[in-house]
């Protein structure tokens, strides 16, 4: 496989924002323009960010402002992930369809590769019937707006495997919706990678990183303070690589670091670390299976 062949990455959220989850609620300390010049200058070909981060870098650049710091630098991917109780009803839906009219608004004035959704983590079930019900309603959104949606499984949330995620998912697959797969949550959740034979054509986005494979800590600790740059942990990124190809798919990949040692890096330090590690990987990938 040739180095054009080479899936393009995108610097997720966490690997650039800069603090820790939890502890903020953002936006990142960071401005954008100066994450996206740290992203291309690295080799990126695009940059996350979340709602809150979204509406801050709004008020502060404006829709065509982000647009053309994109452009100028030659960033083509714009992830936005974060928005929360898209699957709710009362006064928590009223105040997260706020925020979703912000975010398919970027997408219309900006331009949204796709926004990351995942189910609910706050402790509090949520019926999977429902889940796919309001997912569908927002793909449909999203594709009037001209973006896409994909569904993290999270080993934290009530989408923590794969037939459920599957069943969220539902046909919208075949038009504009699918799975966000992260490494961190088929290793750490015990998901075999073997369970995306299933999920042909569902993959709608892929997310690197590494860490331990054994249980340590806490769960929450592990998950953000943790983790590892790809091929500096213990994680099988071979195996999940293959079995993210014999799912079908081919497409972009998302970079995303959370770990105090990252948060500690300069921006280009922790761009260049990150997609030096994530390109290394793919590369290895690529020579493995061209061989």
């Amino acid at each position: 496989m040739s180095g054009s062949t080479i899936p393009p990455l995108v610097a997720a959220f966490y690997t650039l924002a800069g603090f820790r989850p939890f502890e903020s609620a953002g936006p990142s300390p960071h401005p954008l323009r100066l994450r996206i010049e740290a992203a291309a200058r690295a080799g990126y070909s695009g940059i996350g960010v979340d709602c809150v981060d979204l509406a801050a870098s709004v008020a502060e650049y404006g829709h065509a402002g982000i647009k053309a710091m994109l452009a100028d630098n030659g960033l083509d991917f714009f992830e936005v992930e974060g928005l929360g109780d898209w699957f709710a009803a009362g006064a928590a839906r009223e105040a997260s369809d706020v925020v979703r009219r912000n975010v398919l608004m970027a997408a219309e004035r900006i331009g949204v590769s796709h926004v990351k959704l995942t189910g609910n983590v706050v402790g509090r079930s949520v019926p999977a019937a429902t889940m796919r019900a309001e997912f569908a309603r927002f793909c449909a959104n999203a594709a009037d707006a001209g973006t896409r949606a994909t569904l993290e499984m999270v080993g934290i949330s009530d989408i923590a495997d794969l037939e459920t995620a599957r069943f969220v998912i539902g046909d919208t697959a075949t038009r504009n919706g699918g799975l966000c797969a992260d490494i961190w949550h088929f290793q750490r959740g015990g998901v075999p990678y073997s369970g995306l034979a299933d999920m042909w054509g569902m993959v709608g986005w892929v997310e690197l990183d590494d860490g331990r494979s054994s249980d340590y800590g806490s769960v929450i600790s592990a998950q953000l303070d943790e983790r590892r740059l790809p091929g500096e942990g213990d994680f099988d990124m071979a195996g999940f690589l293959a079995a993210i190809g014999n799912a079908g798919y081919a497409g972009g990949m998302g970079v995303e670091i959370l770990s105090n040692e990252m948060r500690a890096l300069s921006l280009d330090e922790a761009a260049q670390r990150s997609f030096a590690a994530a390109r290394g990987q793919l590369e290895k990938h690529a020579a493995r299976t061209s061989a």
